[in-house]
């Protein structure tokens, strides 16, 4: 293999791990948008209970009030009724007690449903706390990985980088410039293989489209000249 194909070589080994690094430091925010996101639905989840909670405890109050105001009410006939001199109206005296003995029990029912309703809205707070705070420590856990991850990947990124320009010392400028252009044009970026350089497969075919080359194409890489595939426009070398 002739000297500059295995110097190149070696810069795309290192190109196509900064590549690959450069994906994972690029999905951090996104990720950190989910750990946040997570987070987020989590206290979502929290204020949803406690204002539901808040919303019963109102209710409780409201009918508490009602009844007080009844009991008040029920006094006031009681002491009434008691300077009655008349059968009669004392008769319609103690029909309004009963009735208002009647809506304070049903007011006392619905108190009890409610409170019913108090404790299981309570218990829902609770677990939403209890969730968030789990939330949170996953979410610590999480970015702290994900900080370690983008550290470790910077630290690989520039002792790549520190590797690269030793690397290509040998290799022509005209070759360099033209694998750069390669490495560097959208359509070979959006793809999932990014090699600028690779061999005639098999003797016949590029490696990276696996159409067949000329034999025009084929000689002049054996011989070692800096050739390129005519579909996708690939540099070519020959592996013995």
């Amino acid at each position: 293999m002739h000297e500059w194909v295995q110097k190149l070589l070696a810069v795309q080994e290192i190109d196509l791990r900064l590549d690959k690094l450069r994906e994972q430091t690029a999905s951090v925010p996104e990720e950190q948008a989910k750990v946040a996101g997570m987070l987020q639905a989590e206290e979502g989840q929290l204020a949803h209970a406690r204002e539901e909670l808040r919303t019963v405890e109102k209710e409780l109050k409201e009918l508490e009030l009602e009844a007080d105001g009844l009991r008040v009410k029920k006094t006031d006939f009681k002491t009434k009724s008691s300077m009655i001199r008349s059968n009669e109206e004392y008769r319609a005296a103690s029909l309004q007690i009963e009735q208002v003995d009647k809506l304070i029990a049903d007011l006392e029912d619905q108190q009890l449903a409610v409170m019913e309703r108090l404790e299981a809205a309570r218990g829902t707070v609770n677990v939403a706390v209890r969730r968030l705070e789990a939330a949170k420590q996953r979410a610590r856990e999480m970015n702290a990985d994900l900080d370690t991850r983008l550290g470790n990947a910077k630290a690989q990124m520039d002792k790549l980088l520190a590797e690269r320009a030793p690397a290509l010392a040998g290799v022509g400028p005209e070759t360099i410039r033209r694998y750069d252009r390669l490495r560097a044009s959208p359509a070979r970026i959006a793809s999932a293989d990014r090699r600028a350089l690779v061999s005639v497969r098999d003797g016949v075919c590029c490696d990276r489209c696996r159409m067949n080359l000329t034999a025009q194409t084929r000689m002049n890489a054996r011989k070692g000249q800096p050739v390129a595939c005519e579909n996708c426009g690939t540099m070519l070398y020959h592996e013995e």
